[in-house]
């Protein structure tokens, strides 16, 4: 009830707002809890509840109606006073806009009561823009609609988007042992990115990835977990003039649960290692270090085929719709693979000449002259030496002709020397 004063505490003293508390429950004929009535007190005192997008310019202490959106699971963390504490998140909205709200301790221990789409009447203290610190909250049996709701309810979905990632055609087998084919990719605008899945796969025959399409009667996938849109027989895909940005976000705004894209550097990189999937597959796993243009560094963790990408240190790389989570350390990481993808950026190359040695490196098969070592694309022996022309970007060598160079195995001796130190 404390909290609920706080709304009101510069129109009664403390002693008044109890008794019309009190005075509310007994007109209910008991029927009322305290935290309602004095909720109940509060609206009638005409501070009425903020929609979501009203939050950023009010008084720091708001009272507001949402729906849950997405929540997280409780972290446990170490105050600086060395006594134990509990976080959980949640994403809620209105019909106006969403918002964070955080909460500490015992709200943090209850989540699990609360579930996707129940409506909540939130007391809490606004700490920055877009972010509600829970002071008091109840479920109530009110119903709102949030901005998804209301782009559910329309239907199918005409889409101005990048194609940012699209996959090769792959088969599949139906229930009843018909086979079809299906195609995947990522799309994405200056809101947010989406996963989709095409069921016909011709429709993208025309398009490629990085190119600017408008995709009609595009339809969302309410049982994904992320925004997901499927694309049918009754769909259209075509390349349009516009040219459409994906938003990227820098590490420093990066929240668990987020689904975020963000360019960046790879300075540090550890080997793939195999794993056994919960269904007996062998999969990878891979770790590694990202620093974005502000020189924030994140912790990324590559999955599946993507972790077998040779990558190397110093690698400028793109990602997309990709999972931010909290990792054992309670630090935030950033997990890509499943849904996500991760890749190289493009840059300018040009073509060169280069004689080495080939050698296996840590990031794969290298051609290495003991001073300048490059990351090449074709399958040459260890040890070979060799000349080769191609188009370098940045420590990648694309090869387009090679020839073998006599060996004088002294040279070559000196060479092997150098490049093992």
């Amino acid at each position: 009830m404390h909290a609920h004063y706080a709304l009101v505490d510069d129109l009664f003293d403390q002693d008044e707002f109890r008794q019309k508390v009190e005075a509310t429950i007994e007109q209910s004929g008991g029927l009322l809890d305290e935290r309602t009535a004095a909720m109940l007190v509060v609206r009638e005192a005409g501070r009425h509840h903020l929609k979501i997008t009203e939050l950023q310019t009010s008084s720091s202490l708001v009272s507001f109606f949402c729906k849950v959106l997405s929540k997280s699971q409780p972290r446990e963390f170490m105050r600086s006073d060395g006594t134990p504490g509990l976080v959980s998140r949640m994403e809620v909205g209105d019909e106006s806009g969403e918002v964070d709200i955080v909460l500490w301790d015992s709200r943090a221990a209850a989540i699990n009561e609360i579930n996707d789409g129940d409506v909540l009447e939130i007391v809490g203290r606004l700490k920055k823009p877009g972010e509600i610190h829970v002071l008091d909250m109840q479920k109530t049996a009110c119903n709102i609609n949030t901005r998804t709701d209301a782009s559910l309810s329309k239907g199918p979905e005409t889409l101005s988007v990048r194609l940012v990632h699209l996959e090769a055609t792959r088969e599949f087998t139906r229930r009843d042992g018909s086979t079809g084919q299906l195609r995947k990719g990522i799309i994405g605008n200056s809101l947010w990115t989406a996963g989709f899945v095409c069921w016909v796969p011709v429709l993208f025959d025309s398009v490629q990835s990085g190119d600017s399409i408008c995709i009609t009667h595009a339809v969302r996938n309410t049982r994904s977990t992320q925004r997901e849109y499927i694309i049918g027989e009754r769909s259209t895909v075509a390349g349009i003039d516009e040219t459409v940005e994906v938003l990227v976000s820098p590490v420093s705004e990066f929240k668990d649960g987020q689904t975020i894209s963000v360019l960046g550097e790879i300075v540090n990189l550890r080997p793939a290692r195999t794993f056994t999937t919960r269904n007996g597959n062998q999969s990878c796993v891979r770790n590694a270090v990202l620093t974005d243009r502000s020189g924030d560094e994140i912790a990324v963790v590559i999955w599946g085929e993507q972790a077998e990408i040779p990558f190397m240190p110093g690698d400028s790389v793109e990602l997309f719709h990709a999972q931010c989570r909290m990792g054992r350390r309670n630090e935030s990481e950033i997990h890509v693979g499943w849904q996500g993808v991760i890749r190289l950026k493009e840059s300018e190359s040009e073509e060169i000449t280069f004689e080495g040695t080939i050698v296996d490196g840590a990031s794969g098969r290298c051609i290495d002259d003991g001073k300048v070592c490059y990351l090449i694309d074709c399958d040459l022996p260890p040890g070979a030496e060799v000349r080769v022309t191609g188009q370098l970007s940045g420590r990648r060598l694309n090869v387009i002709h090679t020839e073998t160079v006599c060996t004088d195995m002294k040279l070559l001796n000196k060479k092997l020397d150098d490049i093992c130190g």
